[in-house]
């Protein structure tokens, strides 16, 4: 079941589409989308901003699960 907060997203996304893999990825990892807040100081502080919500996705797209393995494999994947 999809947490609270991703419910009323899940609204919004159609059944089999990337943003419903997405919140599933985030409700199944407890995750919450707004997570990673980061103020702007610089361009390098928004990239680390955009690689963070990133992230998540770049499991679904890629298959890989949050586990050791699976982070290994995203981060082998992006290198």
């Amino acid at each position: 079941e999809i947490i609270p907060p991703l419910h009323e997203l899940s609204k919004l996304a159609p059944a089999g589409s990337l943003g419903q893999d997405y919140l599933k990825h985030l409700s199944d990892a407890g995750l919450d989308p707004d997570f990673y807040e980061v103020e702007f100081f610089d361009e390098i502080s928004y990239l680390f901003y955009r690689f963070g919500k990133l992230h998540d996705i770049s499991h679904v797209l890629t298959g890989f699960d949050t586990s050791i393995e699976g982070e290994i494999g995203l981060l082998a994947y992006s290198v």
